[in-house]
Parts: structure tokens; sequence; C-alpha cells
């Protein structure tokens, strides 16, 4: 919906990507704090010449930004544009003072007939806009990484150099003590790579013998 209000056209829902924060664990939560970010679910919209994309899913995001200090029943929309750079709209949109608030502010506007243009025009008006296609070049965007391995001489060297197989270089590497025999949370942040190389490079990590679980990965908001 916000999609459709920025660019005034109605978009086709079903392309979105769509990625659940359940995933989610203390661990990364611990970690994303720890190198100075917050994770935050975004959903995001861009125009490009050959679409619209769309995403929603959870990224770290740099602490120095002020959409990672929206906390609460808070919720934020930043928009970008030509003329007016970054503009951050903030107000109370959850929680059940907010949303009986909204609720009841819309049956007011029912009872006394009023029916606002939800997308700031009438739909009449609203022409089609195309999801993003195979034109859209791929943006670079650096990634987060926990990868879950045994505790076993070689197992990230093994990692490391997969991932440079695959033009990715690290930013940092956080691995901390542990009991012998335990199994490894491996924390990584890798410089901008394309989400493509990312997943392939993930699909031969997670088929090691040494990596216990599928590998965590999350977006990084540019500072």
């Amino acid at each position: 919906m916000l999609a459709a209000i920025a660019f005034a056209r109605p978009v086709d829902f079903d392309a979105v990507h769509v990625d659940g924060i359940r995933h989610i664990s203390p661990l990364d939560i611990h970690y994303a704090d720890e190198l100075g970010y917050k994770i935050k679910l975004l959903g995001q919209a861009k125009r490009h010449a050959g679409g619209v994309s769309q995403t929603v899913r959870p990224q770290l995001i740099p602490k120095s930004l002020p959409v990672a200090n929206i906390d609460g029943v808070l919720n934020a929309v930043v928009m970008r544009g030509s003329f007016v750079d970054e503009v951050l709209l903030v107000g109370r949109g959850a929680g059940g003072g907010p949303t009986a608030s909204a609720v009841a502010a819309d049956l007011i506007d029912i009872a006394r007939g009023i029916a606002p243009p939800i997308f700031g025009i009438t739909t009449g008006h609203m022409q089609a806009e195309s999801p993003a296609n195979d034109t859209v070049p791929e943006s670079k965007q650096a990634y987060y990484l926990r990868v879950s391995v045994k505790d076993e001489p070689g197992v990230f060297a093994d990692i490391a150099a997969t991932l440079r197989d695959h033009a990715i270089s690290l930013e940092t590497v956080v691995q901390r003590g542990h009991e012998p025999g335990q199994n490894v949370p491996v924390i990584l942040t890798t410089h901008p790579s394309s989400e493509t190389a990312m997943r392939s490079a993930l699909a031969t990590i997670d088929a090691m013998d040494t990596v216990l679980a599928p590998t965590q990965l999350l977006p990084i908001m540019p500072a």
C-alpha cells in the first residue's frame, strides 16, 4: 500500500519478496548490537526503469540512523525523492490505543459518508506499475552471516575460501571462546556483494559436513 501511495500506481503485491522475523534469534540481536546495529523489519519499494521492486525483510541498521531508534508502538516511513532528499515520518502505529483511534476514525468517516481516496488519488486515475524485471541491475549490499559450525580445525578456512570463490570479501569476523567440543557460532559481515552471489555461496557452505544449521543471512543497510 505504501508503494502504491508513493508512486500513485497500483503495484503487483504478489511480486513482493518477503522474509519473516521468526528466524531472528537472541544471538543475532546480541551480535548486531555488539557490531553497532539494530535489527528492524523493513518494507522497501524502489522505482527502476524496469519497474518497481518491493521487499519486506529484517535488516541490520546502523545505530547512527534515526530509523534504528524507532521502538515501541512507533512506526516510521522513510522517503527519498529527487528534490527533497530523505524525509522521515514517525508516528504511533501499533498498540491498543493507536489502533483503536485509527479504527474509530474510519468508522466516523463511514458514518459521515466520507470516502477519501486511499492512495491520494482515485483508483480510476491510477496507472498500472509492473514489478521490476530482469533488466533491473542487481544492487549490491553488505551482509551479516551467522554460521553454526563444529569445533574442528580448518572449518573457518573452508568458509572463507567459499566466499572468496564467489567474489565476496569479509569485513569483520567474530568468534567467542567456548568449551571444547561445543558448537560454535561464527559471525561474519561482508563488504557489498550481490545477493545472487551470496546465496550461491551459502548453498555451498550449508552443504558442508561441519556446518550444523542453515546459515542466518541478513542484509545490512548502509550508514
